[in-house]
């Protein structure tokens, strides 16, 4: 399930560098929230801009595994900022 309508992983990163700019702390905020391995594919993801297939064999899991934490994460992070009223600023 994409969060809010985001079809992809383009948007969702458009979305995730808005935010980056916009509010960075409330974006922190909503990572310390998430389970440290979600958090670490996450970061890797969009803050280091490693691909899924590479952050596989950095943590160890599989890419499926890696996917699913990705796309649970973001769903969390965006519902976190949505509730946080920072996300539907953007």
């Amino acid at each position: 399930m994409k969060p809010y309508g985001l079809k992809n992983y383009q948007q969702q990163s458009a979305y995730w560098r808005k935010m980056q700019q916009r509010n960075p702390t409330a974006l922190g905020n909503a990572l310390t929230m998430l389970k440290p391995q979600t958090a670490a594919v996450l970061r890797l993801h969009y803050i280091e801009g490693k691909p899924i297939k590479e952050i596989g064999s950095i943590i160890g899991k599989s890419n499926s595994t890696v996917r699913n934490h990705h796309n649970r994460g973001i769903f969390l992070v965006f519902q976190y900022l949505e509730y946080q009223q920072v996300f539907s600023s953007v």
